[in-house]
C-alpha cells in the first residue's frame, strides 16, 4: 500500500498553509485499502519519501525531512475481529458477464514500461504505453485503432525539471471512411506555476481538417 500527503495540507485540504524550516509537526498520513491480511510473524516495511515522482508532482524546491523516532511514530492497521456469521460465509463464485461480442483482433493489444536513465546528466525518463490494439466488429465492419504514450522525465536535484506528456490516438475506420484523433498534452512547472500545452488535430484520412492548440497556466498554491 501506499499513501500521499501534501504537508501543507497536514490541518485542511480547503486552507493549506505553509510550513516553518526547523518547526516540528504531528501529521496522519492515511494509506490506501489493499483488502489484505498480514499473516502472524510477518512484517511491514515502511518506506518515507519527500517525493514519489511521477505519482505525485514534487515540490519546487528539494526539501528534507526529519522523522522524530522516538516513540512519536505509529502505524495504526485496522483489525477484524472474528463474527458468529463467519461461519455462514460463502466464497464468491465467479464474476457474470455477457458472452463477447463478436470481432476480428486486427492488432493485439499491449502495454509496456520503458524506463531510462542517463548517468552523465542525471535525467531519468519514464515511458508508459498502452496499444489497445486494433479490432474490426463483425456485424457492421467497423475497425477501432487506440494507442496511449506518456513520458515523464525529471533531472535528479531539479524538481522545475519534472515535464509529463500524454499523447494519445484514436481511428474509427469502415469501408472508405477513415477519421483519426491526435492530441498531445505538456505539462511543467516553475516556481510559482504550472504550465499546460494542449494540442489537437483531427484527421478524414490523411487530409488534417481540423488543427488547435491552447496553453494555460495554473497557480501551485503550495503544491
Amino acid at each position: 500500500s501506499y499513501g500521499l500527503l501534501n504537508l501543507t495540507h497536514r490541518d485542511s485540504h480547503l486552507e493549506p498553509t505553509a510550513l516553518v524550516p526547523g518547526k516540528t509537526y504531528e501529521v496522519t498520513v492515511q494509506l490506501n485499502a489493499i483488502a489484505y491480511a498480514l499473516p502472524a510473524g510477518h512484517r511491514w516495511r515502511i518506506a518515507l519519501s519527500p517525493t514519489y515522482w511521477p505519482h505525485a508532482w514534487p515540490s519546487p524546491q528539494a526539501a528534507e525531512l526529519t522523522f522524530m523516532t522516538d516513540g512519536g511514530c505509529q502505524l495504526h492497521l485496522p483489525v477484524r475481529t472474528a463474527s458468529p456469521d463467519d461461519e455462514t460465509l460463502v466464497p464468491f463464485e465467479p464474476a457474470e458477464a455477457a458472452a463477447p461480442y463478436p470481432l476480428d483482433v486486427l492488432r493485439v493489444a499491449s502495454n509496456g514500461r520503458l524506463k531510462r536513465h542517463d548517468v552523465v546528466s542525471g535525467i531519468s525518463e519514464l515511458e508508459v504505453f498502452t496499444d489497445g490494439g486494433r479490432i474490426r466488429y463483425r456485424d457492421n465492419g467497423l475497425v477501432e485503432d487506440s494507442f496511449n504514450r506518456d513520458l515523464f522525465i525529471i533531472k535528479e536535484g531539479d524538481p522545475l525539471s519534472a515535464t509529463a506528456v500524454s499523447e494519445r490516438k484514436q481511428e474509427m475506420q469502415r469501408g472508405d471512411w477513415h477519421v483519426r484523433l491526435e492530441t498531445k498534452s505538456v505539462m511543467t512547472s516553475t516556481a510559482t506555476e504550472f504550465i499546460v500545452s494542449n494540442e489537437l488535430n483531427a484527421y478524414e484520412g490523411q487530409t488534417r481538417v481540423f488543427s488547435k492548440t491552447w496553453n494555460f497556466r495554473v497557480p501551485r498554491d503550495l503544491v
